[in-house]
């Protein structure tokens, strides 16, 4: 039997930090590309403890464009795409929960979108936001079935705080 491969994405990195929480004096002071590589860190260990094979289109604070990953996750050999990201507000927003999205119309892709959200909804305190589907760039021109994960409000206090726990 061939090992299965999964392609993990770090959304943003480098000179694009994504989301970024507005104020350097809060009591956390974040950028979304930061917790994007440590979900992604954590969840490729997960994988390979379980004997999963895992490429990662990122391990450090490295600028990518989302051709380039799309192109790296299409010549890697992975039978699913997973790009981690975290949805950002105003700061101290009170918008919370997780959301996963697939490319529109793909059934392979909305599969694994479920997959996902209904894992991390069994582990998420925070309210479901659901799957939906979107046009995201990296959705649309990967080859294999592929999701997008909004991890939690960047902005919001509260989710803000377990994202930037250890745990």
């Amino acid at each position: 039997m061939a090992q299965k491969i999964v392609f993990l994405d770090a959304g943003h990195g480098g000179t694009d930090p994504g989301a970024v929480d507005g104020k350097q004096n809060d009591p956390i002071y974040s950028r979304e590309a930061t917790y994007n590589l440590d979900l992604v860190a954590k969840t490729k260990a997960a994988l390979e403890r379980c004997g999963v094979k895992v490429i990662a289109s990122r391990l450090t604070d490295a600028t990518l464009s989302l051709q380039k990953r799309a192109e790296l996750a299409n010549k890697s050999g992975a039978g699913i795409f997973v790009s981690w990201h975290c949805n950002g507000g105003p700061d101290g927003a009170t918008s919370r929960g997780i959301e996963v999205f697939n490319y529109y119309k793909s059934v392979n892709g909305a599969k694994l979108a479920n997959a996902i959200y209904g894992r991390l909804d069994d582990v998420s305190p925070w309210s479901d936001r659901g799957v939906k589907e979107a046009g995201f760039y990296v959705l649309k021109y990967t080859k294999m079935p592929a999701a997008l994960i909004e991890a939690g409000f960047i902005n919001n206090t509260q989710e803000e705080a377990a994202l930037a726990s250890p745990t």
